[in-house]
């Protein structure tokens, strides 16, 4: 299959026909028709001093496509990209993402006549969730957006032969392109999107989710009330915090109070002590990082993050 057709079948490979036109010319519909949740996960790497991020991503059962492109926004540098078998993952160069595509066929040298290209054998289907999404940074960790779309077959252009398929499908991607305004937009922009944690600048601080415990174990079905406290550094005066801006990442939460300024770590450093309310952290059962980003009122933007265990799942 020449280049340029795998460029056009690309661009149509995500939608299914909707309203046809003469000569059989149709107007697809953008490949959003998924409902995705993503799961953060990260480390601090010491040796490599730099940040391990980790994804695994959901595609509810309520979908009607399965997922074929995933992507993350970042702050630069990234490193080690890494994927799932049959994914591809990349730094974009149009925009600050890393991308993943689901690549791998049963049979990439096989090209019917009637120029169709089969969905990808690894692509996310409904109901199902994907892990090994993954990459390095030294930028702390944050609120981002993830991207998602999904995959229908495309309307096939027919032919007595492979190049005379391709040919047509040529012809039918750019009268699609022409009589479609919306096909301009990349199609991941046609997707869904939603929040997760990314790489962001920002400085990073120091976090201790239930202070004084190890594991730090907070079940998702809690009523109940979770403290967290901001250390103090060389570098942090816990006092500077504006309180107003400190929020759980991504979900948002906000501590139930301004939080009181102690000594928690017996460090000898003021640290400020909050709390949260456990159903407005947002846990999901398998959740393993707490993210956490503020400002001092200086507007210096924070971030910071600790572990969690997520007992009383099922």
């Amino acid at each position: 299959m020449g280049v340029k057709l795998h460029h056009l079948v690309f661009l149509l490979a995500c939608w299914v026909p909707s309203v046809a036109f003469p000569e059989g010319v149709i107007c697809p519909p953008a490949p959003d028709q998924v409902v995705v949740n993503v799961s953060a996960s990260l480390r601090f790497d010491v040796s490599v001093q730099a940040y391990v991020y980790a994804y695994a991503v959901k595609n509810e059962p309520s979908s009607v496509q399965a997922v074929e492109t995933f992507a993350v926004d970042v702050a630069s540098p990234v490193s080690r990209i890494a994927g799932p078998a049959g994914w591809r993952g990349r730094r974009m160069d149009t925009r600050p993402w890393v991308k993943w595509a689901a690549l791998q066929v049963a049979d990439p040298d096989h090209v019917t006549n009637d120029a169709s290209v089969p969905p990808s054998t690894v692509q996310i289907k409904p109901g199902s969730t994907l892990a090994g999404f993954s990459f390095q940074s030294p930028k702390p960790p944050g609120l981002a957006a993830f991207h998602a779309s999904g995959f229908v077959q495309f309307p096939r252009a027919t032919g007595s032969t492979p190049a005379e398929a391709e040919l047509r499908a040529e012809q039918l991607a750019e009268r699609i392109e022409r009589e479609c305004p919306k096909l301009a937009r990349p199609l991941i922009d046609q997707g869904v999107t939603g929040p997760t944690v990314g790489p962001v600048d920002a400085t990073p601080i120091h976090i201790d989710l239930k202070p004084g415990e190890e594991p730090n174990a907070v079940n998702p079905r809690s009523q109940g009330v979770v403290p967290l406290a901001i250390l103090g550094s060389a570098t942090l005066d816990a006092r500077a915090i504006d309180a107003g801006t400190i929020q759980l990442v991504p979900s948002g939460a906000a501590p139930r109070d301004a939080g009181r300024v102690e000594d928690v770590n017996g460090d000898g450093r003021p640290d400020l002590l909050l709390h949260f309310s456990t159903p407005a952290i947002g846990l999901r059962c398998g959740d393993t990082t707490v993210v956490l980003g503020a400002r001092t009122r200086g507007g210096e933007r924070l971030a910071g993050f600790d572990s969690v265990a997520t007992p009383g799942c099922r």
